[in-house]
This record gives C-alpha cells, structure tokens and sequence, in this order.
C-alpha cells in the first residue's frame, strides 16, 4: 500500500479490537484513522513526511491503535531498515536483568493505565499512547508478512522506542556498551550526549526564534520522518483533538530528537526541545525503579494535556524515570505577544535527573539576555549536584 520512492501513499483504517484491523488504500474520512505518506520531501529537505490523523467520532482507544496500525503499514520497509541500524546489542542480545527491567516496566504501566484511566486524564493519555504502540506492532505485523520483511517482537519495538532511554538504563544495569557489533557506536557518545539548541529573542521582542541540532551517528541518519500525528485527548472529561509535529524516525512514537509542536485549535501552541546531559556519578543511577513512566511516554503525554509551560512540566514530572536525562525548553507561542516584554510562563527550562526534576520560569532570563543557548550542561544547582 505504500508507493515508490518520490510517491505519496495513503492508509485508512478502521480497528473492531487491537489487531482486528481493516486497511484501504484510499483516504477514508469514515475511518478511524487515516495517514497520508510522502517521500517525495525527503529528497529536499531529508525528511519524508506522515500525517496521521483519528475521526473523533470512533472509540479513542481504537482510533489510537488504528493511528499505529496506519503508520506501520506506510513505513513497514523503512521500520525494517531503521531497526537494523539502531539495534544495540549484537548476536549475543541484550543482557537477561535489562530484559527482565524493561519487561517488568512494561507491565507495571499498562497495569497501572489500564486500572486508572477511566477516571484519571494523565492515565488514560498513557493508555493512549500504549494503545498507538500497540497498533504500530500490529500494523507491521501484517504488513512485513505481505511484503516478505522480517519479524518484529514487542520487545523489539520497545528497544527502538527506548533509543533514549537506553543511555541510563545500560549504565545502571552494568551495560554500558554494546553487547557485540556497536550498531549505534555508543562509544562515540558514552553519557549519551546528544544535542544542542538556542533561542533567540530579537531586541524589539517582535520576534522568537528557536533552534535544534539533533548529534547522533549515521546509523540514524536515514530515513527520516516527520510527523503530524492528531489524536483525541481527555482532558477535563471533554475529548479534543491535539496534534503533535516533530522530528522523528521509523517506529518512533517521539521524536527522540527532540524537536516538538503541540497544538490545539488556536488556543495551546507549544515548543519543546531538549538537549541531554552527562550523569558523571554512577551512584545516581540507583533512584531509578521499573516503576516508573519512561521518557518517550511522558513526553507525548505531556504534550497531549499541556495547555501552558508550566502544566507540560507539571505533567512530564509525573512518575519520572530519571532515564534520558536532559535539559528541557518549554516556550508557550500563545502566551508570547510580539512587542512586549515576555510574561511568566511564556519560558520555563525543566532538567531531570535520576530521583528529581528541577522546573522553573526562565522567562524573565530569556529577557534579559535576549538567548538561551542549551549545550548538555546543566544549568540548576541541585541537578548538577546530583549528576556530578
């Protein structure tokens, strides 16, 4: 269902369980989901694009698994070539006690998801996003056995989405290099540096201009997707469509760069970018616990619900892991007014590191100094202690 290189292919699907899913090859509006895939951008700006988008009419847990059933089915191939790349751990695997962290992780959120979310607005975000996870397994499925890929285990979707993750996990768990061939060649980047960013306030505060630069190695330099993913969001009781824009790659649920736009109508337009920082004492890996909400969940979560900077922050906090420990720009473009001195909440910074997060606005720094610049140093006292 997916058309050559320089095409542009569409998916509509429509999910009666997980797994039990019908796809056209058509653009469908009846469908609980419908995705629009072009490679042809990538031959000038290096990234292909997705629009996924759910029909808020359908059940919101279903339009989720259908969102990832449409997107495995468009970028089967590419899933299939970018999970040989990034795989960490050569023929031996990974080690049996990351294994049994991240499998008894896995468990302890969707159980804990699947018993809050009826009447909690943050739970039923992550139950969305496992249900998202959970149709991108069961579209590729179906897909890499029509066109002849290989096999795809949940475990192995969960290596791929816990690309950052893995920094801190393999380091506590006595695994910091890779177990045979260096897919990601790690020791390029052994405390998992991985970026840097800046912001730039012009001096007649008319303009904000924000940027991200994304270090990695070549084993994730292609393909490359962006994505535009509008899901249905609880929030309050009410459901609303949200849509997240980033950066991203095959199989991806987050950017992982990270590089986002959350919006939502005219009312939530915000920026999130982050850039990681080292963790120099090992002994701060001991606060990390399975039970816990790893990164590339609370980021979409977050992104989902936040209607300001500082209720992303709030919300990111929420069950943290301390696991892809970085320093994260949250700029709000609604509470932004052009020619006006920026008000609270218009900046907040956020760094995490095992066992605490440190939020606060930085407004009022960004006006002074007119910039931001984010290079994996931290910024706060009590995180830097912590990491070292």
């Amino acid at each position: 269902v997916r058309g050559a290189a320089g095409e542009v292919s569409h998916a509509s699907v429509t999910c009666t369980a997980p797994g039990a899913c019908t796809v056209s090859q058509t653009l469908n509006s009846t469908a609980a989901a419908c995705a629009t895939y072009d490679t042809d951008r990538n031959l000038t700006s290096g990234f292909a694009s997705l629009d996924v988008r759910t029909n808020l009419t359908h059940d919101p847990m279903l339009a989720a698994h259908a969102a990832g059933f449409a997107e495995a089915t468009l970028t089967a191939r590419e899933m299939a070539a970018f999970y040989l790349n990034v795989y960490e751990f050569g023929p031996e695997g990974p080690s049996a006690e990351l294994v049994t962290w991240v499998e008894e992780n896995d468990a302890w959120v969707r159980a804990r998801a699947a018993r809050e979310a009826a009447n909690d607005d943050y739970w039923m975000a992550v139950a969305l996003v496992l249900s998202q996870f959970d149709g991108i397994l069961a579209g590729y499925a179906s897909a890499a056995a029509a066109l002849g890929l290989p096999s795809m285990s949940k475990l192995d979707l969960l290596w791929v989405n816990l690309d950052g993750d893995l920094f801190a996990l393999m380091s506590a768990l006595g695994e910091a290099s890779p177990r045979g061939r260096a897919g990601r060649a790690r020791e390029l980047y052994p405390q998992g540096l991985r970026c840097s960013a800046l912001w730039k306030l012009t001096d007649e505060n008319d303009e904000l201009y924000f940027g991200h630069d994304t270090w990695d190695t070549y084993a994730t330099a292609a393909p490359r997707i962006w994505k535009h993913v509008t899901l249905a969001q609880r929030r309050d009781g009410e459901w609303r469509a949200r849509t997240a824009s980033f950066s991203s790659s095959p199989g991806f649920l987050a950017s992982v760069d990270d590089y986002y736009h959350f919006g939502e109508s005219d009312d939530v337009s915000l920026i999130v970018i982050e850039t990681s920082n080292n963790i120099f004492n090992a002994s701060a890996y001991d606060a990390l616990t399975p039970r816990s909400v790893l990164y590339w969940i609370r980021v979409m979560v977050a992104g989902a619900l936040a209607t300001s900077a500082p209720r992303w922050a709030d919300l990111f906090s929420i069950e943290a892991s301390g696991t892809y420990n970085n320093q994260w720009m949250l700029g709000d473009l609604v509470a932004f007014k052009p020619g006006r001195p920026l008000a609270n909440g218009t900046f907040v910074v956020l760094e995490e590191v095992p066992g605490l997060i440190v939020a606060r606005d930085q407004s009022a720094t960004l006006q002074a100094q007119r910039y931001w610049p984010s290079f994996n140093v931290a910024f706060y006292a009590e995180t830097r202690a912590i990491a070292g």
